[in-house]
């Protein structure tokens, strides 16, 4: 599998685990752990996934935690 086909992979892999744990407050070493990838891997696709604003970081370096980011939902409905 060539590299770029891999690092997709590990994003939808990422999105997903963030998608169904919605609340996961997770280093890159837990997540690395539950999805079953190299840490170095994991931090890339994250690093990559905070600049689209799907996750947030707070911290830096191996203490960082990152977290789903809720996407907001307009709505044009009016509710009275």
């Amino acid at each position: 599998m060539t590299n770029e086909k891999s690092n997709l992979l590990i994003q939808m892999e990422c999105m997903l685990f963030f998608e169904e744990n919605q609340y996961a407050m997770e280093t890159v070493s837990s997540i690395s752990m539950r999805i079953g990838r190299r840490p170095e891997d994991i931090a890339l696709v994250l690093n990559q996934l905070t600049v689209l604003n799907v996750v947030d970081v707070f911290g830096e370096g191996d203490s960082a935690i990152y977290c789903y980011r809720i996407p907001d939902v307009q709505s044009d409905v009016i509710i009275k």
